[in-house]
């Protein structure tokens, strides 16, 4: 049966309500819940802020991304942020980890502790493409992710590719 569920993050690039709506619903109902974290709408004292607060309601799974570019919202297209991309809030969780930031610009706060994840998109067409997300998910695990999610695809021979460079490189320790 189902015992994870993975929520997303305002994804397209479209409004929706963020997971921290949700995660404690699915925690009710005996489940565990994958929080996403994009970078695309907040600066780093957004995100920071969203991780002290899914911290609190007890969100143990954070998957980091850099994001979709913003779609239409209320009265045309929004902004984008990227201020951080996802091995930056990789690094930021590892910081917070120790229960403080970089000084003076980060809060203190009692440490807490994710299991920060990441993505990888191993279905790219072009080779510099793919070797540019293998080069980011290698990154991203020296980074802190424990673990890795593949965008939604159906091509095998992608995903044995992506094994193949996870196990050639050493990474493929990490599920």
């Amino acid at each position: 049966g189902v015992r994870t569920i993975s929520v997303t993050d305002l994804p397209g690039g479209r409004p929706a309500l963020p997971p921290e709506f949700v995660t404690g619903s699915i925690r009710d109902h005996g489940l565990t819940s994958i929080a996403h974290l994009s970078g695309k709408d907040g600066n780093r004292n957004f995100i920071e802020g969203r991780l002290h607060g899914l911290a609190s309601l007890d969100v143990e799974n954070i998957l980091t991304m850099t994001g979709d570019a913003p779609s239409d919202g209320f009265e045309g297209r929004a902004k984008p942020v990227y201020d951080l991309d996802s091995v930056l809030i990789l690094q930021m969780i590892n910081a917070l980890r120790v229960g403080h930031g970089d000084g003076e610009s980060t809060s203190t706060m009692t440490p807490f502790d994710f299991c920060p994840g990441a993505v990888v998109n191993p279905y790219k067409v072009r080779e510099a493409d793919q070797m540019m997300q293998y080069y980011k998910l290698e990154l991203k695990i020296a980074s802190g992710a424990q673990y890795i999610i593949t965008q939604l695809g159906y091509n095998l021979r992608k995903l044995y590719e992506l094994k193949q460079y996870m196990h050639r490189e050493g990474i493929d320790s990490v599920p």
